[in-house]
C-alpha cells in the first residue's frame, strides 16, 4: 500500500488564529463598554429611584400640592390634649410615620369671620392694615396717592412700660404723654457719665485687632496696611498709619480697651477725664390702648428705641389715604376685626354679618418626649392651637419641608415659553434655509456656526442672557431707571404712577420741564432708583430676573438643535411634492404650507422632544436670568396695580422657582442633613418622571402623526 503524502502546512493558519484572537478581544471590549454604560445608567437611576421612590410613596399628593417650606423639628414634652386642625394633623402624621399618637379623637371648633363694608372714597388707613386687608381678601389692591401725617394712632401697651428721658426730652414729651397716656408714676434720678478726651499721635504704629474693633464707633481717621479677617485673634497686630494728630472722645469701655501698656495699644500724647452728671426722668406707662399723634409716636420711639408698643404703622410720613373706587365688602377673622375697629376709629366701617365656619380638629396625646417634624405652616398652627405648648428644643432646615409645587409650575412656564419661541423662530429659520435660500459659502458658514453653537456650554448662554435680557433689554416705561445709559423719550405719559408704586419702586417725581440729565442727578442724590417726569421712554434697563428673560435665554440655547432637526426633516420630504404643488398653480408659500410642512411635522416634533429634554434640566442659564430659591406666591397669583397691561407685565417680569435650581439649592447650597436628603431625591425622581413624560408624549404624537401620513 502506497505511503500517503504529507499535507502541506496552511500558510494562512497562523494569521487566521491571530485574526480570531483580535476579533474575540474586540468583541470583549465592545461588550464591556456596553455593559459598563448600562451599569452606570442603572447605578445612577437605581440610586435615584431607590432613595426617591419611598419619599414619593410617603408624601404622595402632598409633594405635588405644597411649595417648598422650612422644615421644623420640635422636641415636644409628653402631655395630653394636643390640638390641631384635621388637615394639619394629617400632615404631621405624614412627616412622623414612626410616632405613636395616642388617644386621638375628633372635635369641632367654629372659626368666626366678620364681613363688613368700607364705602367708596378716600380713607386714612395705617399701612400695616393695608397689608392685613389684602392678605385676608384675595384680589384686593388698595392704591393711594398721598399720606396724611396729621392723624392719631391707636397705640397698644401690652404691659406696664418704663420710658426714660433726659431732661430736655422730658420737657418735650411731658405734655403729650400726660394728655394721651395714663402715667402710673414718674421718678427723677441722676446718671454719672465718664468721658475721656484723647490726643492721638500721628505716624505709623501697630494696633491689635481688639483695639481696631474698639475704635470703630469713634471718628478717628487711620489707614490699615493689611486686611482683617474674621478668624484673626483679637491680639493679632496690624500695621496702621495715623495721618495726622487727632483728638477723640471715648467712653470708659473704649478707653480701657485702647489705652494701656505693651504692643497693640493706641499711641496718645495726652488723656483727660471728665465726669458729667445728668438729670433723667423715668416714666411708667400703664397697660392699655391710647390715641397718640403720629408724629409724637415716632418721636417717642426715637427717644426710647427699645419700647415694645404695638402699632400697625411703619412710616413716619403718615398713614396712607387709601382709594376705594366703589364700596368694598371685605372679611377679617373675628379677633383681627376687633383690632381693626379699635385701631381705626375714624374709618367708616359698616358691619354686615358674622360668618361661622366649622373646623374639624384632632386632639391627641404623647406618651413620651417626641421629636415632631413638620413644615413651618403646621408648626405655626401647633403654636396657635396649643398656647401652653412646652418645647424642649427646636431646629429648622431650609427648603426641607413641603413639596415642589412652585418649582414644578415655574419649570413648566419656562419650558412652555422657551419651546413656543424656539419652535416659531427655529421652524421659520429652517424653512428659509431649506426652501428659500440659495447655496453659497455664506450659508455654509451659517450652518457651521449653528453646529458650533449647539456645543457651547450652558453657562455661557446664562451669561449671555444676563447681559442681554436681564441688564440691557429695552422697555417702554414712564419710570426709567437712573442707571440706564440710553433713555429715548417717545411721547407724553398716559397716566401718572400712584404713590404706592412710587414708594415700592423708589421713584422720584420731578417737574415735566426738568431735563432728563437733571432728573437722573436728583434721583441719584436722594438714593432713588427711578424717576418720573411725565414722559414715556424707551429705556434699555433690562427685564431683571424674570420669566421672560429665562424663557428667551433657554430658547436661544436650544435654537441650534431645533433648526438643525427641522431642516433635516424638511429635506426628507421628496422634491416631487413641491413640484406637483407648483405645477397645480400653488404659490411658493402655499406649496410649503400644504405640501411640505405637514409631512415634516413628525420631524418637527422630534425637534421639540430634543428641545424639551435639554432645556427642562438646565440650571446654569436660569440661575442668572429667572430662578429664585424661595417665593411665597404662586406664579399665577399676580399682585399689583389693576389692569390687563400691568397684570401681563407683572406676570412675565416676575422671578420664579424652577425644579433644577431647587434641586441645586437643596443639594448644594444649604447644609446637608438627614432631613434635606429626602427632598432632593424625591424632587429629582419627580423631575425625571416629568421630563420622561413630556418626551414620551412628544414621541407618541410623532408616531401618531406618521401613521396619518402615507408617502
Amino acid at each position: 500500500m502506497p505511503t500517503p503524502k504529507p499535507q502541506k502546512k496552511n500558510p494562512f493558519e497562523k494569521k487566521k488564529q491571530s485574526l480570531f484572537s483580535k476579533e474575540v478581544l474586540i468583541a470583549i471590549v465592545l461588550v464591556v463598554c456596553t455593559y459598563f454604560i448600562l451599569a452606570c445608567t442603572f447605578g445612577v437611576f437605581g440610586k435615584i429611584i431607590a432613595n426617591g421612590a419611598p419619599v414619593l410613596a410617603q408624601y404622595g399628593t402632598h409633594f405635588l400640592t405644597r411649595s417648598p417650606e422650612t422644615l421644623v423639628v420640635t422636641e415636644v414634652a409628653e402631655g395630653e390634649n394636643f390640638v390641631l386642625p384635621e388637615d394639619a394633623f394629617e400632615v404631621v402624621e405624614l412627616y412622623n410615620p414612626k410616632v405613636e399618637f395616642k388617644n386621638t379623637r375628633e372635635g369641632q371648633t367654629d372659626e368666626k369671620t366678620e364681613r363688613f363694608k368700607i364705602p367708596a372714597g378716600v380713607h386714612a388707613i395705617p399701612d400695616g392694615w393695608v397689608a392685613e386687608l389684602e392678605s385676608a381678601n384675595k384680589g384686593l389692591y388698595i392704591n393711594w396717592k398721598s399720606r396724611n401725617p396729621d392723624v392719631d394712632l391707636v397705640v397698644e401697651v401690652a404691659e406696664d412700660t418704663v420710658l426714660t428721658f433726659d431732661s430736655a426730652n422730658w420737657e418735650k414729651f411731658r405734655t403729650p404723654i400726660r394728655d394721651n397716656m395714663r402715667v402710673k408714676r414718674t421718678e427723677l434720678f441722676n446718671v454719672k457719665e465718664t468721658t475721656h478726651t484723647l490726643v492721638v499721635k500721628a505716624g505709623k504704629t501697630r494696633l491689635s485687632k481688639g483695639v481696631i474693633g474698639a475704635l470703630d464707633p469713634t471718628d478717628l481717621i487711620y489707614i490699615i496696611q493689611s486686611v482683617l479677617t474674621d478668624d484673626d485673634a483679637a491680639s493679632k497686630l496690624f500695621d496702621v498709619e495715623i495721618p495726622n494728630q487727632q483728638t477723640i472722645t471715648v467712653n470708659d469701655n473704649i478707653f480701657n480697651t485702647v489705652i494701656g501698656e505693651g504692643e497693640g495699644k493706641l499711641p496718645t500724647i495726652s488723656a483727660s477725664t471728665d465726669v458729667l452728671i445728668t438729670d433723667r426722668s423715668r416714666v411708667t406707662i400703664a397697660a392699655g390702648h391710647y390715641l397718640v399723634p403720629l408724629t409724637s409716636y415716632f418721636d417717642l420711639k426715637d427717644a426710647n428705641p427699645g419700647i415694645q408698643f404695638s402699632v400697625r404703622q411703619g412710616k413716619r410720613e403718615g398713614v396712607v389715604m387709601g382709594e376705594f373706587p366703589e364700596d368694598a365688602t371685605l372679611e377679617l377673622p373675628e379677633a383681627l376685626y376687633a383690632d381693626f375697629i379699635r385701631e381705626n376709629p375714624a374709618l367708616p366701617v359698616e358691619h354686615i354679618e358674622t360668618l361661622s365656619t366649622p373646623t374639624t380638629t384632632i386632639t391627641f396625646d404623647l406618651g413620651e418626649p417626641t421629636d415632631l417634624s413638620m413644615p413651618n405652616t403646621e408648626r405655626n398652627q401647633l403654636a396657635i392651637f396649643n398656647p401652653s405648648l412646652k418645647v424642649e428644643k427646636e431646629q429648622s432646615f431650609s427648603y426641607s419641608g413641603g413639596g415642589v409645587k412652585g418649582p414644578l409650575i415655574g419649570t413648566a412656564l419656562l419650558v412652555t415659553l422657551c419651546i413656543v419661541v424656539a419652535l416659531f423662530i427655529g421652524v421659520s429659520a429652517s424653512v428659509y434655509l431649506n426652501e428659500y435660500s440659495g447655496k453659497g459659502k455664506f450659508l455654509k458658514t451659517v450652518r457651521l456656526a449653528m453646529l458650533n453653537l449647539a456645543g457651547v456650554p450652558s453657562i455661557i448662554f446664562g451669561l449671555f442672557g444676563l447681559m442681554l435680557f436681564v441688564i440691557a433689554a429695552p422697555r417702554v416705561t414712564s419710570t426709567p431707571a437712573v442707571n440706564d445709559k440710553f433713555k429715548i423719550p417717545l411721547f407724553p405719559s398716559l397716566s401718572e404712577p400712584s404713590m404706592r408704586k412710587m414708594e415700592a419702586e423708589q421713584i422720584l417725581a420731578v417737574d415735566s420741564n426738568t431735563s432728563t440729565a437733571d432728573a437722573v442727578i436728583k434721583a441719584k442724590t436722594i438714593g432713588r432708583a427711578k424717576f418720573y417726569k411725565g414722559w414715556t421712554f424707551l429705556s434699555f434697563e433690562g427685564w431683571g430676573t424674570s420669566l421672560l428673560a429665562g424663557g428667551l435665554t433657554l430658547a436661544v440655547m436650544v435654537l441650534p438643535v431645533i433648526i438643525t432637526a427641522c431642516e433635516e426633516s424638511l429635506r426628507a420630504v421628496p422634491m416631487g411634492f413641491r413640484e406637483a404643488s407648483l405645477a397645480l398653480g400653488a404659490s411658493k408659500w402655499q406649496s410649503i404650507r400644504t405640501a411640505v410642512l405637514p409631512y415634516a411635522f413628525p420631524g418637527i416634533l422630534t425637534a421639540s422632544v430634543l428641545g424639551i429634554t435639554r432645556v427642562a434640566g438646565e440650571t446654569a442659564p436660569i440661575m442668572f436670568t429667572a430662578a429664585v430659591a424661595a417665593k411665597s406666591n404662586s406664579p399665577f397669583e399676580i399682585t399689583g396695580e389693576p389692569g390687563i397691561v400691568n397684570a401681563t407685565e407683572n406676570f412675565f417680569l416676575q422671578s420664579l422657582q424652577a425644579l433644577p435650581y431647587h434641586i441645586y439649592t437643596v443639594a448644594g447650597r444649604i447644609p446637608q442633613s438627614e432631613f434635606t436628603e429626602p427632598m432632593q431625591y424625591g424632587a429629582t425622581l419627580l423631575f425625571l418622571i416629568v421630563v420622561m413624560g413630556l418626551a414620551g408624549l412628544s414621541v407618541w404624537l410623532r408616531i401618531r402623526a406618521r401613521k396619518k401620513l402615507k408617502w
